[in-house]
């Protein structure tokens, strides 16, 4: 309404302007004689200023109602990457100090089919601020796992990855909401990492993915932004409050203290590459075999490999196994030890011996998959 004032009195002040504004007389024009009429011509002709419209205040544009069911997967976008920073501070079960960090990134290259997860873990309560860092590459079927210091590369069937577990994937997609109909438009809407996006404010009442609904001590404010197109969630932050909780909280591990938690999408549809670290690829070869593959049977899938070992499964018997690496074994110089090997009841051991190095083959019935199991050590 002010706007609209405003344009009017403007309008109204151009128009008195204009009413004034007839033509100059100049002084030294003579006057006409008493006896002779006075000439009369036309002043020139004003134009007539053409009224601008108000300018209309833009009216919000209608949401459809917001359901949790229209959020579509990451998994749709050819490319992104988004960060996930979880702050804990404060006590949890018999007054234990908590102060701890953990940061989740994770990088998605749809044309290859890669993606890349690294997980940073700091106890703040720690000496040295104690920390863990854990990594995942998948690219294609091969999966690659690095544990720390301690367990180093590992690599396993896509099955086995740990990013198909429900929690990881859900604190990596933004997908934590259980109920989003109540959240509070805001306006106006704004620009996440160059994406436009609609904002909410939601409660601890939208969280049920990750707060307890019956623990009135848990309280949690904060603000998500959805993409408009693709309605995938660009951003969320929320604060989450204990005060003197009974249990501490499932996802907190508070019994007394706040939790803050940030997420945010970047690079979205734009060029990513994911390349395997050369560690990861020499962290899961077998000693003996740097400049050769490991003999396998045919019909043989790889379940796991790490440094100085690997587990396969194969559709024959361990009679035939044992038969097959009998026999292949000793055509790359591996010599059998007949006295460290032997048949068990359900199992069967076999040693190989080359240089200083010591072969050691495990063959057991997988009963999930009747399968025969080849687990492989090198020392």
């Amino acid at each position: 309404m002010r706007l609209i004032r405003a344009s009017i009195l403007l309008l109204v002040i151009a128009a008195v302007l204009a009413a004034c504004g007839g033509g100059d007389r100049h002084a030294d024009t003579p006057a006409p004689a008493a006896d002779t009429p006075a000439a009369t011509s036309a002043a020139p002709a004003q134009p007539t200023p053409t009224p601008v419209p108000p300018t209309p205040t833009p009216e919000p544009e209608e949401d459809e109602p917001l359901d949790e069911s229209r959020l579509k997967a990451l998994g749709e976008l050819n490319s992104f990457r988004t960060l996930m920073v979880f702050t804990v501070k404060g006590t949890g079960a018999e007054g234990k100090p908590m102060d701890s960090t953990l940061e989740i990134t994770t990088e998605y290259a749809g044309d290859a089919n890669a993606r890349h997860v690294l997980i940073r873990y700091t106890d703040h309560t720690a000496p040295g601020n104690g920390q863990n860092v854990s990594e995942v590459y998948e690219i294609g079927q091969d999966v690659y796992l690095y544990g720390g210091e301690d367990v180093g590369w590992m690599r396993v069937t896509k099955e086995r990855s740990p990013l198909g577990d429900p929690d990881l994937a859900m604190l990596t997609s933004g997908d934590v909401f259980t109920s989003m109909k109540d959240m509070e438009r805001v306006r106006p809407d704004e620009t996440v990492n160059g994406i436009a996006s609609r904002r909410y404010r939601f409660t601890e009442k939208m969280l049920g993915k990750l707060i307890d609904q019956t623990n009135t001590a848990i309280t949690a404010r904060g603000d998500v932004w959805i993409a408009k197109d693709g309605d995938y969630v660009t951003r969320y932050r929320f604060v989450l409050d204990v005060k003197n909780s009974s249990t501490p909280d499932t996802f907190s591990g508070l019994t007394n203290g706040t939790a803050e938690m940030q997420y945010e999408v970047t690079d979205v549809n734009k060029p990513i590459r994911i390349e395997l670290p050369e560690a990861a690829k020499a962290g899961v070869s077998l000693t003996g075999f740097e400049n050769q593959a490991f003999p396998v049977p045919a019909d043989t899938t790889m379940q796991m490999a790490g440094e100085g070992m690997m587990m396969w499964l194969s559709s024959l018997s361990p009679e035939e196994v044992a038969a097959f690496y009998e026999e292949a074994l000793p055509a790359l110089g591996w010599v059998k030890n007949e006295q460290a090997s032997m048949g068990l009841e359900d199992m069967t051991l076999l040693t190989f011996t080359k240089d200083n190095l010591t072969l050691s083959l495990t063959l057991f019935v997988d009963s999930s998959t009747d399968q025969t199991t080849i687990a492989v050590r090198v020392e």
